[in-house]
C-alpha cells in the first residue's frame, strides 16, 4: 500500500512539474526529462495493477521503470546544462 501512495504522489509531482514548465514557455525538447520520469512512474503504477495477474510482467515493468528513471535523470542533467548556456 505504501508503494502505491508514493507512486501516486510521484505522478502528481510529475504533473506539477509539467504545468510549471509549460507556464515558463520552455523549448519543446526540454520536456524529454519529464516524459521519461512520467513513463517511469506510470510503469511503476502499472506494476501494482499487473502484479497480481502476472508477476513476470510486473518484474518487466519494474525494469522498464528503472531504466526510464535513469534516462530521465540523465536527460534532466543535460537539459539543465544546455539551458544554462
Amino acid at each position: 500500500m505504501r508503494g502505491k501512495v508514493v507512486t501516486i504522489l510521484g505522478l502528481v509531482l510529475v504533473i506539477a512539474c509539467l504545468v510549471i514548465n509549460i507556464s515558463m514557455h520552455m523549448p519543446w525538447w526540454s520536456y524529454i526529462d519529464i516524459f521519461f520520469v512520467f513513463m517511469a512512474v506510470f510503469c511503476r503504477l502499472m506494476t501494482f495493477v499487473v502484479g497480481k495477474t502476472s508477476p513476470y510482467a510486473a518484474n518487466t515493468l519494474n525494469r522498464i521503470a528503472f531504466w526510464c528513471l535513469i534516462i530521465g535523470i540523465v536527460a534532466f542533467i543535460v537539459t539543465f546544462f544546455v539551458l544554462q548556456g
